[in-house]
């Protein structure tokens, strides 16, 4: 692209997400609810579907609680983070824990059906991750009451990333399926 949609929000993690999750040539608005299949045995869920998609889970009994210590060095560039998961009820599937970094607050022009506005404020865009596209696996089994604390450290982020704009996300989610079992998110500096 050229002109003042130049920028690139592309990442290699956030192409490798959409090709796992969402198939080539899907309409938007769209989106995947939890990484849970729907009925069609695929992970897209239409807009219009979302509610009913989220109703259940509001209230639901979490497994798991995600508790994130970030810091920033700001001579390297580097975001590290430690991932505290404690289990709160026995799982008996493999579990990965996935860190990425999203930011808020890139304002660049924005295309709204035809009209351009120029000074768009993008919020959450993902911008990469601490330990690759899928995380790291943490075990084939837990108990409730288990405790695994985990610490990555992230390549530097780019040149124009804002580290006050910056959030680190964690997702725990079983290993096999791809389902999300917890998520945290974190400012890098607060």
């Amino acid at each position: 692209q050229s002109g003042m949609f130049s920028y690139d929000f592309r990442t290699a993690v956030g192409n490798d997400l959409l090709g796992a999750f969402l198939p080539t040539g899907q309409s938007f608005p769209t989106g995947v609810i939890q990484r849970k299949r729907n009925t069609q045995s695929n992970y897209p869920i239409p807009w219009s579907a979302w509610g009913t998609n989220i109703a259940p889970l509001i209230n639901a009994k979490p497994s798991a609680k995600l508790t994130l210590t970030n810091s920033y060095n700001s001579s390297a560039r580097t975001i590290s983070c430690t991932v505290n998961t404690d289990i709160l009820k026995d799982v008996s599937s493999s579990l990965s824990l996935s860190v990425l970094y999203t930011e808020d607050s890139i304002v660049k022009p924005q295309k709204d059906g035809t009209a351009i506005i120029p000074d768009y404020v993008h919020r959450h865009v993902l911008r990469g991750s601490l330990n690759g596209s899928w995380g790291e696996a943490i075990g084939s089994s837990f108990t409730s009451g288990q405790s695994l604390d985990k610490t990555y450290t992230g390549a530097p982020i780019p040149a124009d990333a804002v580290p006050e704009h910056i959030s680190v996300v964690a997702i725990l989610y079983n290993t096999t399926t791809n389902e999300v079992i917890q998520v945290a998110e974190k400012k890098l500096i607060e």
